[in-house]
């Protein structure tokens, strides 16, 4: 038997909204009113186009304020309701249309005995364009003395856009207790709690045996194969077809991944607990896992329309996340500065911070700044600020900045060429003089790239900074657009070494380099007592003890010490685990750093990873460096890597003097400047950057 589609409308016995599905009428659909422009009515009332059947609401730009309503309908005081529907978005002028708008949305009024609103709940949109038809969902409870309500669609804005959404399909249910099963199907409710029984949420998935996924309807789910779906953990539930089933459950990577097989018949209603085990506890060693960079709503594509910051805030809990940074819209950043730390509780921490996008620099995400900059941050195809600017802004009010897919869709091999076009864009163009130039900053290792970039060209260009003299932490983040369902948050993450949980110890963690980057594996690396970011002296040259233990829920192969670039010890590892102490020779002021691998996994990201010449590994992490200076001596830079600055930061040079007429016609006011000087300004540190760059050289 084929699964039940739990987005299907339910029946009118069920289903208490009167012509749900909008297809009976005569000049309107029956059971629902419209307000706004009378002569809306017809055209709002769609013949073409709908999820189902032939008829669907829609809402038009034309329109600037408009709403559909339902006759009230019966309510329980108290008790869970879920309302569902389909829904459809275009649009993408001007852009982030949805933001600008006054109320795109769906209110539900509750109605007293005597028919007067006692109150609502409503949820405001933020979407530019979904992927085709989507269901949305809102839950709620009933206020005291609440007897009716209505759903209304609502589009009201006084601005001119391309932005359009269609409507179909309602289905009001209440969910305590749940609604009958179906016929021949079979009901699990799944649960997740810690060692001790502890509720605790957490990413499911449920399969058939023929490897089928399901998922819940109040959920949301993600694309990717095997990643799954997160729901509010107390009321995780599904129907299912009857036969045998696998639930599974996990929770970041450190924690064991729980599964449970069964076998259910046609109308068994069966509980699963899933007990997740942790095998390590990071935050008890000093670390916190994160994730900076990750987006709501930005570009097409939405799968899951009605999100909101605070849902993300959950998913990156139920992925063990100690931190995420989501880079918001900039109305959201600048409503939210002041007041930027938007989740809290005893293990997670949650800001709505912002991705400065300067195409022509490179895009910078920002941790802990809780302050506008003064005449705004850089967006888009920007020629000011630049990134050092942002750099600066950052880290003068306790902030920090991470370079965000510095390669972005350029091999190795065509960099410098696509560094010189200012056609292209996005990638960190800017990044090598501000590292020449001494600039604090942390390098994200992976993040999402379009195409995916290969690891082993990022890490060539991130030790060549090293080697030129730069001390740039390791970092890694998803770059997702969680509203798009193809990955949650933290699939790719940022461990930071920080004394609290909170984003003033978690920048400055980024600023100092205390930090590793993983898909997997979860490090603890060590020269005597000091760990990545910090420095230990030796009087002369001698040896230094090195201590690594790694560990990985999917396994682990090997282990490897980069000492300037160069592997000096490669540690196999036993049962899938690694524990190592070794004694290395540091011949001179050296920065050193591990790397770890591991096997592929279908639970683990390995994109960049997938197209390296005779490798098959699945898992990395990197940590930042470990600083060892020996007497007085300082860093001797290499000169292969400060020719590749050198030529980085020539390149640079090319493209700006090919806008300079760009930059003499820009209108800088606001940061109180001409564009002239603007241009000077970029010139002149590239001229110092490759000043320094040569007298380094010339001294070693």
């Amino acid at each position: 038997m084929a699964a039940p589609d739990p987005a299907a409308p339910t029946s009118v016995q069920q289903n208490p909204v009167v012509n749900a599905s909008f297809e009976s009428g005569a000049v309107a659909p029956d059971g629902w009113m419209f307000s706004g422009q009378k002569e809306h009515v017809r055209a709002s009332w769609a013949r073409e186009g709908a999820h189902s059947g032939t008829r669907c609401l829609a809402f038009f730009p034309e329109m600037t304020s408009a709403a559909w309503e339902s006759a009230p309908v019966p309510v329980a005081a108290g008790r869970p309701y879920g309302l569902t529907w389909w829904t459809r978005f275009e649009g993408s002028v001007p852009w982030h249309w949805s933001y600008h708008c006054e109320f795109i949305g769906v209110a539900v009024r509750f109605l007293g005995a005597d028919g007067r609103e006692i109150s609502r709940v409503e949820r405001k949109f933020h979407c530019l364009a979904t992927a085709g038809w989507q269901q949305a969902w809102i839950k709620f409870t009933p206020p005291a003395g609440a007897q009716n309500a209505t759903v209304a669609f609502v589009y009201r804005t006084g601005i001119e856009s391309d932005g359009r959404v269609w409507v179909d399909d309602v289905a009001l249910e209440l969910l305590d207790p749940l609604p009958p099963l179906p016929e021949g199907c079979a009901r699990i409710i799944l649960k997740t709690t810690d060692e001790q029984g502890k509720r605790l949420s957490a990413r499911m998935w449920v399969r058939t045996e023929a490897g089928e996924n399901l998922f819940p309807k109040y959920c949301y789910r993600f694309s990717v194969p095997d990643v799954g779906f997160h729901a509010a953990p107390q009321d995780c539930w599904l129907d299912v077809p009857a036969g045998a089933l696998t639930a599974g459950a996990r929770r970041g990577f450190e924690y064991a991944p729980a599964q449970e097989s069964v076998r259910l018949k046609p109308g068994e209603k069966h509980e699963v607990r899933l007990a997740l085990r942790r095998t390590i506890d990071m935050r008890a060693q000093g670390w916190l896992a994160g994730d900076h960079h990750c987006h709501l709503f930005f570009h097409k594509n939405t799968q899951h329309p009605q999100m909101t910051p605070q849902d993300v805030f959950e998913i990156a809990k139920a992925e063990g996340l100690n931190y995420l940074s989501l880079d918001g819209e900039m109305i959201e950043f600048r409503a939210n500065l002041g007041d930027h730390q938007k989740a809290r509780d005893e293990g997670f921490v949650g800001e709505m911070g912002l991705e400065a996008v300067t195409d022509f620099y490179g895009h910078v995400c920002l941790l802990n700044v809780r302050q506008d900059m003064p005449g705004g941050f850089p967006m888009r195809m920007a020629f000011w600020p630049t990134n050092e600017m942002v750099h600066a802004f950052a880290q003068s009010q306790g902030g920090a900045t991470i370079c965000a897919h510095p390669l972005e869709g350029a091999s190795l091999q065509d960099f410098l060429d696509a560094v010189a076009d200012p056609k292209r864009g996005i990638f960190a163009r800017e990044l090598a003089v501000d590292a020449l130039l001494g600039s604090r900053f942390a390098f994200d290792i992976y993040s999402h790239y379009a195409p995916p970039q290969r690891l082993a060209n990022v890490l060539t260009a991130y030790y060549n900074l090293l080697n030129a003299g730069s001390r740039i932490g390791a970092t890694a983040s998803t770059d997702y657009y969680i509203d798009q369902g193809r990955g949650p948050c933290g699939t790719w993450r940022t461990y930071a070494r920080a004394e609290e949980l909170d984003f003033a110890s978690i920048a400055k963690a980024y600023r100092e380099g205390r930090t590793f980057a993983t898909n997997g594996p979860l490090v603890l690396f060590s020269i005597g007592s000091v760990s990545p970011g910090d420095e230990v002296t030796l009087a002369k040259p001698g040896e230094v003890d090195v201590s690594l233990r790694a560990e990985s829920q999917w396994g682990l192969d090997a282990a490897e010490l980069v000492v300037n670039g160069e592997v000096k010890r490669r540690w196999k590892a036993v049962g899938g685990r690694l524990d190592v102490t070794d004694r290395v020779h540091v011949a001179e002021t050296s920065w050193v750093a591990a790397r770890v691998f591991g096997p592929k996994s279908p639970a683990v990201d390995s994109s960049p990873m997938a197209d390296e010449p005779g490798q098959s590994c699945g898992q990395f992490a990197h940590t930042s460096p470990i600083y060892v200076r020996v007497g007085n001596a300082a860093f001797r830079p290499r000169r292969t890597a400060v020719k590749f600055c050198l030529a980085w930061a020539e390149a640079m040079a090319k493209a700006v003097n090919a806008v300079r007429d760009t930059y003499m016609s820009a209108d800088l006011s606001p940061y109180g400047l001409t564009g002239a000087e603007a241009f000077g300004r970029v010139m002149s540190r590239i001229v110092e950057a490759k000043r320094r760059a040569h007298r380094d050289e010339r001294r070693h």
